[in-house]
């Protein structure tokens, strides 16, 4: 097989891998990405890392430290690592 050859069979398997892959996309959108902007966050369970574990579910936080409309911000650091810098610019906004 020349190379000319094995470049068009190359191209040929990349183009029928992309069109399958943007196929299965649009056809299992909803499946694959079921969390839109600006849609309810689905309910979760989860257990806490503390001493004594609970059980926490995403319901009991709705609307609870939240920027906007009853979101809920996930803190996935303890914090006791104190906070970014970013949460410290924004509690001196909310402050001051």
């Amino acid at each position: 097989m020349t190379g000319r050859q094995q470049l068009a069979v190359g191209l040929l398997v990349l183009g029928v891998a992309s069109a399958i892959a943007f196929g299965a996309t649009r056809y299992l959108r909803k499946e694959l990405f079921p969390v839109a902007v600006g849609s309810v966050a689905p309910d979760f369970t989860a257990v806490t890392l503390d001493s004594i574990p609970l059980e926490k579910r995403a319901a009991e936080y709705r609307g609870q430290d939240a920027c906007c409309d009853g979101a809920v911000e996930p803190r996935l650091w303890p914090e006791a690592r104190g906070s970014t810098e970013g949460e410290a610019e924004r509690k001196r906004h909310d402050a001051g």
